[in-house]
């Protein structure tokens, strides 16, 4: 069955909960929903997962209290075929998220596109993936650079940009062409948001 987007999830799948933008994140869909929230982690095992995510909260200094019971760290890589998740598992959060914000990525101005294509924009393909049969509303976290430099305005429009020159550092690339994998989901019907920090 297909997601009812105005209901209130009661589950959640973050990616990059772990960095500063992610762990703000994960404080916030705890403070203002009730849904468990999957925190998919690159940790070897679920303890790694669950410590990294604690660390992660701690150095914010940001305290959950009692809802940390509803988070459930997931070890994964999203450097990896299938979010180094097994394909029952996929198949399981597919079944059971009722939202997806994907927050994370590896973000180098020194790396080139190829090095960053599988964990941000490959992770976008499969989460996106993830989403489609059950019409998960998807949220993907971006980036300002992905907007054309020396532009007159300060303001970036709403919609997806084209290609233009700026578009010179690996980072900027694979979360340009992120953005281009949420608008084709956009086109056929996916509820998607785009977010540019």
């Amino acid at each position: 069955t297909r997601v009812d987007p105005t209901a209130p999830p009661r589950q959640v799948l973050l990616t990059g909960a772990t960095g500063f933008v992610g762990a703000h994140l994960l404080a916030e869909l705890l403070t203002s929903t009730d849904a468990e929230v999957v925190c998919l982690v690159r940790a070897a095992d679920r303890e790694q997962a669950t410590a990294r995510l604690r660390q992660a909260l701690d150095e914010q200094q940001l305290a959950v209290g009692e809802a940390a019971r509803r988070i459930v760290a997931e070890p994964a890589d999203l450097g990896r075929p299938h979010l180094g998740l097994a394909p029952e598992r996929l198949a399981e959060l597919a079944a059971s998220c009722d939202a997806i914000f994907h927050n994370a990525a590896t973000v180098s101005i020194m790396r080139e596109y190829s090095s960053l294509r599988g964990a941000n924009t490959e992770s976008t393909r499969e989460l996106l993936r993830l989403a489609a049969d059950r019409s998960i509303p998807f949220h993907l976290v971006s980036t300002l650079s992905t907007a054309p430099p020396y532009s007159r305005s300060p303001e970036v429009p709403e919609a997806f940009l084209p290609p233009h020159p700026g578009l010179i550092y690996g980072y900027q690339q694979s979360k340009w062409a992120s953005e281009r994998l949420l608008e084709q989901a956009a086109e056929r019907g996916l509820p998607v948001t785009l977010h540019r920090l």
